[in-house]
């Protein structure tokens, strides 16, 4: 008996998932087994290359003796991580469902343009009416962000069906417009994520939607000081940052 194509890609995928849960098991051991406030947390990779930092160094932790281990994965990853005890809390956007972890904090924020400073939308304050952006002449979420973000159905339809490119990575649409000169429909997260002091201004919207951040944890679980101490630290953090005002 020789196996398919399909049956060896199977094979390789059960082998993934196996070191996956040995992976998970060992840092839940650690967890159990630790001592002196270490902490386990997870991000989405913007919270974890930016806010945390903020966050850690507000609280001492990056200058104490205390251990900190930071996973930085998908949102679902990191929900799945939070239930397997594999971390204390989990930094995750509200795109995931959140039914089955206990919320800390929830943070919401408006959807903004992110525009070159030399682009001619730069030069007004005036909010920017996606409806009225050219065909292929500007980047955008995808579709499933789009749809977090509650803008309406004909507004989400305009934008995947006429946007040059479409992804779910902030980071990857700010470097495209930072590259080639097209404005990328974000959330206000993406003034905080990413580096308007190189040749980005963000620009209001007209069209009227919503996303946010989540910090989570395992309903049945108590966390120690440490993690309670940084999750209160992020939440004031990232509400103190989306206070400021978009052009």
């Amino acid at each position: 008996m020789v196996p398919t194509m399909e049956g060896r890609l199977f094979h390789e995928a059960v082998e993934k998932s196996f070191v996956g849960m040995d992976r998970l098991r060992d840092t839940a051991r650690g967890i159990a087994e630790s001592r002196d406030g270490e902490i386990f947390i997870g991000a989405i990779p913007s919270v974890a290359q930016t806010l945390l930092p903020v966050a850690l160094n507000a609280l001492g932790d990056l200058s104490s003796n205390r251990r900190i281990h930071v996973s930085v994965e998908t949102a679902p990853t990191l929900i799945n991580a939070v239930l397997l005890n594999s971390i204390h809390i989990g930094v995750v956007g509200t795109t995931v469902t959140l039914q089955d972890v206990e919320v800390l904090a929830n943070v919401e924020f408006e959807g903004i343009c992110l525009v070159p400073e030399d682009h001619r939308l730069a030069k007004s304050s005036s909010p920017v009416d996606l409806m009225g952006i050219e065909v292929g002449t500007f980047v955008s979420y995808d579709r499933p962000l789009l749809e977090a973000m509650q803008f309406s159905p004909h507004v989400i339809d305009h934008l995947v069906s006429n946007a040059k490119l479409t992804s779910n990575s902030t980071p990857t649409l700010a470097a495209i417009c930072r590259a080639t000169s097209k404005p990328a429909i974000v959330d206000k997260l993406a003034s905080i994520t990413t580096g308007l002091s190189e040749g980005l201004v963000t620009r209001k919207i007209v069209q009227k939607c919503k996303h946010g951040l989540a910090i989570v944890k395992r309903p049945d679980r108590e966390l120690p000081r440490p993690a309670l101490e940084l999750a209160t630290a992020l939440e004031k953090i990232l509400r103190a940052s989306l206070l400021v005002e978009t052009e």
